[in-house]
C-alpha cells in the first residue's frame, strides 16, 4: 500500500464450505415443527443435517439448484410430515436428494398438482382422439408453413332459399404441422 492511501474495507467472508453453510440451514429449518410445537435442540438435528447437506454437495454442478428445492420444500410451514420423516431418519440422505420437485411437495399441494396433470393429459388425449378421427389429406399445401399434411373438417351450413346445391357442405383444412386453419 502506498504512502495516504487507506485500506479499503474487505467484505466478510462467509464463514465454511456450502456443506457447513447448507448445514446450518438445514439445522434451523429441521427444527421447527408444527406451529405450536417448541423448537427442537440443533445437538439433535445437525447430524441428519450434516449428513444432506453433505449429499447435497456432492451433487456437483447440480447441489445448488437441488439445495434450493430442498430448502423450498422444507420451509414450507404445510410440510410437517417431510421434516418429520427426515427427523426420524424414515428418508436417508441418499433418497431425499434423488427426490424431485412433485416428491417434495406438501399434501396439499402435491393432490392439486396430481389433479392438474391430470386435466392436463385428459385434454391431451381428448385432442389426440379427435385428431386422429378426423380424416387426413396432403392435397392441400397449408398456406402458412406450405406442408401438406392437414385434417379435413366438413361444416354443414344450412340452406337458405337462395343457396345453390355446391353451397351446402364448407370444408375446412386444419395444418397437423402448424395449426393454420384455412380453406382449399
Amino acid at each position: 500500500m502506498k504512502f495516504g492511501q487507506e485500506a479499503r474495507p474487505q467484505p466478510p467472508a462467509e464463514p465454511g464450505t456450502f456443506a457447513e453453510r447448507l448445514t446450518a440451514m438445514l439445522c434451523e429449518l429441521l427444527r421447527c415443527g408444527k406451529p405450536l410445537e417448541p423448537l427442537l435442540p440443533t445437538a439433535t438435528v445437525e447430524p441428519i443435517a450434516r449428513q444432506v447437506a453433505e449429499a447435497v454437495a456432492g451433487q456437483g454442478r447440480l447441489a445448488g439448484d437441488k439445495a434450493r428445492t430442498l430448502m423450498e420444500a422444507l420451509r414450507d410451514p404445510l410440510n410437517d410430515d417431510l421434516r418429520r420423516r427426515v427427523r426420524a431418519g424414515e428418508v436417508k440422505a441418499e433418497d431425499l436428494i434423488k427426490m424431485d420437485e412433485n416428491d417434495l411437495m406438501n399434501p396439499s399441494a402435491r393432490a392439486e398438482h396430481e389433479a392438474e396433470r391430470s386435466r392436463f393429459n385428459q385434454k391431451r388425449n381428448v385432442e389426440a382422439a379427435i385428431a386422429d378421427a378426423t380424416p387426413r389429406t396432403a392435397l392441400y399445401p397449408c398456406p402458412t408453413c406450405g406442408k401438406r399434411d392437414a385434417s379435413l373438417i366438413q361444416q354443414e351450413k344450412s340452406k337458405t332459399w337462395f343457396s345453390s346445391c355446391d353451397e351446402s357442405n364448407a370444408v375446412m383444412c386444419t395444418c397437423l404441422a402448424c395449426g393454420t386453419a384455412f380453406r382449399p
